[in-house]
């Protein structure tokens, strides 16, 4: 971060009053370091550990307590998620949508194939699974709830 900061601070170019505010964000945009592309990005190369993906390639290869682990982590996720994006949603609401996202989950495991990390993909079933989910709540067309 200091790095970046006194990269910042450095190499500031002067904003004059003239310039349009694309130009402006153009050039604050060129001080950031450039995010590397997704599209030739190897599985061993992420940066960061992928701590529950690893865990969903054990799980592929029968290990019941990794998968126990990936549930267990994918369910704090998605509550946070869907209390994130929902925030008009009840606490049982939010219980709902994460337990159908784990139905999900649990039937697609086997498209995670370790290219992106597990959180990436997670959040696309969640993306694809919210529509839906949302409408049979506002619709009260819940199985274990009271609507």
């Amino acid at each position: 971060m200091s790095q970046m900061m006194s990269r910042l601070v450095t190499n500031a170019p002067s904003l004059s009053a003239g310039q349009g505010s694309a130009s402006r964000w153009g050039v604050l945009r060129s001080l950031l370091p450039r995010p590397k592309s997704r599209s030739g990005r190897d599985r061993r190369s992420a940066p960061v550990a992928d701590i529950p993906g690893d865990a969903m390639l054990r799980a592929h290869g029968g290990d019941g307590a990794a998968y126990r682990e990936v549930l267990r982590w994918s369910s704090q996720w998605l509550r946070v998620y869907f209390e994130y994006h929902g925030p008009d949603l009840n606490s049982w609401e939010v219980d709902f949508a994460v337990k159908e996202t784990i139905a999900a989950v649990h039937a697609k495991r086997h498209t995670f194939v370790g290219h992106h990390t597990f959180a990436e993909w997670l959040e696309a079933v969640a993306r694809y699974k919210a529509p839906s989910l949302l409408s049979t709540l506002r619709a009260g067309n819940c199985a274990d709830a009271v609507c």
